[in-house]
């Protein structure tokens, strides 16, 4: 079986080298499928605090939208806590308060997968004052896993 990232490798790689596409592609010339230069790269410690609003801004138009905000922020913060890097700690924490209990969990979850320690203060806060079981699972095993180290 052959996992989504070797297809999408495979699939773009082969793009690349088609012959038919090196002899008849051509620059886009349609506006619409145009890539929108405030969205080509965003950083990820950005996108985690992204207001409702915000997200509808930044997602008009474009077919990210079909995740919803809730999918591309539980994304993110998987992102964030694969990173390894101590400055997603904060905008983390921000995001522990998202009005979605998914994006919580997951904001919880790259926490504990960080293995910062300045992190586990927010993270009892919060365990004391979430209702959402998903919620509380995750914040549960993030403490967890920052006590043992």
């Amino acid at each position: 079986m052959v996992s989504g990232i070797a297809k999408w490798v495979y699939r773009h790689t082969s793009q690349d080298v088609c012959p038919y596409n090196c002899k008849f592609s051509r620059e886009l010339s349609e506006l619409a499928l145009t890539l929108h230069s405030d969205k080509i790269s965003p950083s990820p410690m950005e996108l985690i605090g992204m207001s409702p609003a915000a997200w509808r801004e930044f997602s008009r138009g474009s077919p990210i939208r079909r995740s919803k905000r809730r999918g591309f922020l539980r994304n993110t913060a998987v992102v964030l806590g694969n990173s390894g890097s101590a400055d997603a700690v904060t905008p983390l924490i921000k995001a522990l308060e998202d009005e979605e209990p998914l994006v919580r969990s997951h904001v919880a979850w790259a926490l504990g997968r960080l293995g910062r320690a300045d992190a586990l203060p927010e993270l009892r806060t919060c365990a004391a004052s979430e209702t959402d079981p998903a919620v509380l699972e995750a914040l549960a095993a993030a403490i967890d896993s920052l006590d043992e180290r």
